[in-house]
């Protein structure tokens, strides 16, 4: 950033951005997943007439979401190791 000046600050925020703006909506919906259920969990185990059935719904439920989270993730790790190295190397 130092030796490119003003252009260098373009090239580190068009460095970091792309992956971030996937992975940080994705890190909050896991985390907000994760303290529901939690939450969710804690609840049923006061609650003596939870059946298994809505146990494993809940289990299948989170199993999903949190498969369904990790895609951006992926996607962002593609971004960063493939694309954001030669969009820079095309840069400068």
């Amino acid at each position: 950033m130092a030796s490119y000046g003003g252009k260098g600050v373009w090239l580190t925020i068009l460095g970091i951005l792309p992956q971030n703006l996937l992975l940080i909506p994705a890190y909050v919906a896991m985390t907000t997943v994760a303290v529901y259920y939690l939450f969710a969990w804690g609840e049923e185990g006061s609650r003596k007439g939870v059946s298994k059935r809505e146990k494993r719904r809940r289990q299948t439920e989170y199993c999903i979401l949190l498969v369904a989270s990790i895609l951006p993730i992926v996607v962002a790790s593609g971004v960063e190791v493939g694309l954001i190295p030669a969009f820079m190397a095309y840069l400068t």
